[in-house]
């Protein structure tokens, strides 16, 4: 019997050819004047960069950006800052955005948020409430000399990003 593997049966360079590119790393609002530099690395459980096996996407209302992680686990994106969103119940929510990342040793894609340094609306939003201790590792962090924020993620190990599960 042959195998013929197809792209969501394999790991590796294949999703770099067909669903990367530049122009993806920048969804900005015609309108801002100072779009989101947010840049990080991803670490495995050894707290070793993951370098060019992972691409990370994303998302914030209707924007949406996409980028491979480069040598030592690196990726950076530009994007507009994101509105608060509200639960069914009328709640408040803190502005925030949607990250995803997948590649090579992750079994299925893992899901988590970035949220913005500084925001009042971090202390009272009720999903990154649902994080506990490790809510302020979902908290980008601003960068001294810099106007990019960082946002790392561990995939395991005492720092591990907290993830969401469906």
């Amino acid at each position: 019997m042959t195998r013929i593997y197809t792209p969501a049966q394999t790991g590796g360079p294949l999703f770099g050819h067909y669903i990367l590119s530049e122009a993806l790393k920048r969804s900005v609002r015609e309108d801002d004047t100072r779009p989101l530099c947010i840049e990080g690395q991803i670490y495995d459980g050894d707290g070793k960069p993951v370098a060019r096996e992972m691409f990370v996407e994303i998302w914030a209302e209707a924007q949406f950006v996409r980028a491979a992680t480069g040598p030592g686990g690196f990726y950076r994106i530009w994007i507009s800052r994101p509105a608060p969103g509200r639960l069914p119940d009328g709640q408040t929510l803190a502005p925030c955005f949607y990250f995803c990342a997948a590649g090579r040793g992750v079994a299925r894609q893992i899901e988590t948020r970035i949220y913005l340094p500084g925001d009042p609306a971090n202390l009272t939003d009720p999903v990154l409430a649902l994080a506990g201790d490790a809510a302020e590792r979902l908290v980008a962090v601003s960068q001294p000399g810099s106007d990019a924020l960082r946002f790392d993620v561990h995939l395991q190990g005492p720092r591990e990003t907290p993830f969401f599960r469906y």
